[in-house]
């Protein structure tokens, strides 16, 4: 569960279980602020193995994330690109930056020219960066009707159901299809 919306306060979270079976788990994400969630669940919980507290990501982690994500894609980065991807992670640790990042720079060959002004800084530009590829490799019309198609579905939408949905879309089918 994450981040359990809970307007009003912890002491309505009475659902919970008090026990659960061996081969049962629970994960829930909060924070030590917000509306006393934490505090709630460490009184119903007095046991603190069940707490787990997990650090910032640091520069490192990420680097390292970077590195398994580029190896399991088969891709390696040369070192003078590898000084810039370092640079942008000191300024955004984050996985999901990591992600994108790795996105980014599998698109590269050892003969790309990296600059500075090669890596988006931060999340949004690189999210950015990212669809605007998509628009690039796609066309902006298909990745808008399926970006629009995943916002509105309310519990995700599985790949079947979204290839049935887009297929009743004529003008995308007929971008697919030969001319006459």
């Amino acid at each position: 569960l994450d981040q359990i919306p809970n307007p009003e306060g912890p002491k309505h979270m009475t659902w919970l279980p008090k026990s659960l079976n061996l081969n049962v788990k629970v994960v829930i994400s909060t924070t030590e602020t917000k509306s006393g969630t934490l505090a709630f669940l460490k009184t119903q919980y007095p046991d603190s193995n069940f707490f787990l507290e997990l650090e910032p990501f640091q520069k490192r982690s990420s680097s390292q994330m970077l590195t398994a994500l580029l190896k399991a894609s088969n891709r390696r980065i040369t070192s003078g690109q590898q000084m810039y991807v370092n640079e942008a992670l000191k300024h955004c640790a984050l996985p999901l930056y990591a992600e994108l990042l790795c996105r980014q720079v599998t698109r590269w060959s050892s003969e790309t020219e990296v600059t500075e002004k090669s890596l988006s800084q931060g999340i949004h530009d690189n999210i950015n960066r990212f669809l605007h590829h998509l628009e690039e490799k796609h066309g902006q019309t298909l990745v808008c009707r399926l970006l629009s198609f995943l916002t509105l579905s309310r519990y995700g939408i599985t790949r079947a159901e979204l290839t049935d949905i887009l297929s009743c879309e004529e003008d995308l089918v007929s971008m697919f299809l030969p001319s006459e």
